[in-house]
């Protein structure tokens, strides 16, 4: 999926820094919204559960239909800022999951299918002809929160050589080092979506908590209005995938809720 960047929720929250209220009515402190927010991405995580064809949960990007298979991408964000939502067995289940679907050359996947289908260029194997250029990056994420949570060594020791074969499998600038896509000439200005429209404008939550940490560090402050405005937008509209004024699109969106958790928290880590 194509995400906006980061910017888009600077100008928003720039916009709409005054003071908000919660769904009740009434004010709320930023421990309230916070504990608001991670009981939301744990509801959300339980309801997205499904079965793949093996016997094994899935947890694909948003509750109910719509995204009609496991994405590693989504189920990455998941983790950073709710992976004691998760039991143990779930995670390694899931970890082992994405870790077999490394393809031969170490190239990780997009999403697997609830049928087991193995797909690695977005848009469902669509869009493409290499696979995503961070599938590799997201299995060995998911693995190290595996890994961390489980203490499971038998797992690591399993894992390391394909998660090593992984990281040796991003394509990389050999000059820069730096992450390297050679499918070029597609540029926004020929995106098939309209202008404020789904994909192509609007705001995305998922990259709120980068955010606030960053802004914290000149306009605290902000920092905390932004995290009440985020979240008593949720509180009034949902926690969608993406959002304009009245437009919503795809509600009940596990990353929307789960990932911004961890820069919070690590706002007010760095705060003590």
């Amino acid at each position: 999926m194509i995400r906006n960047s980061a910017w888009l929720f600077l100008i928003a929250a720039a916009v709409l820094a005054g003071p908000l209220a919660d769904a009740a009515g009434g004010s709320q402190s930023l421990n309230d919204a916070v504990k608001w927010l991670e009981g939301e991405s744990h509801r959300l995580i339980l309801a997205s559960r499904r079965t793949m064809k093996d016997g094994a949960a899935a947890f694909p990007p948003q509750v109910g239909i719509g995204y009609e298979a496991f994405w590693l991408r989504d189920f990455a964000y998941t983790l950073e800022g709710s992976v004691d939502s998760y039991s143990d067995k779930e995670l390694l289940d899931a970890s082992r999951l994405f870790i077999r679907s490394l393809r031969a050359d170490g190239a990780g996947v997009d999403c697997v299918g609830f049928d087991g289908r193995l797909i690695y260029q977005p848009g469902g194997g669509s869009m493409g002809a290499n696979p995503v250029a961070d599938g590799s990056q997201f299995t060995v994420a998911v693995a190290w929160h595996a890994y961390r949570k489980t203490h499971d060594l038998q797992f690591l020791k399993e894992s390391i050589d394909a998660l090593v074969k992984a990281m040796n499998a991003v394509p990389r600038n050999p000059e820069t080092k730096l992450v390297h896509i050679k499918p070029g000439g597609v540029y926004w200005e020929t995106c098939r979506a309209a202008r404020d429209t789904y994909q192509n404008g609007g705001y995305w939550a998922t990259p709120a908590g980068w955010f606030v940490y960053t802004l914290d560090r000149v306009d605290p402050a902000l920092a905390d209005q932004t995290v009440l405005d985020l979240v008593a937008d949720f509180r009034t509209g949902g926690a969608c995938e993406w959002m304009l004024g009245d437009k919503r699109q795809l509600p009940n969106y596990l990353a929307s809720a789960c990932l911004p958790l961890a820069g919070i928290r690590a706002m007010l880590e760095h705060r003590h």
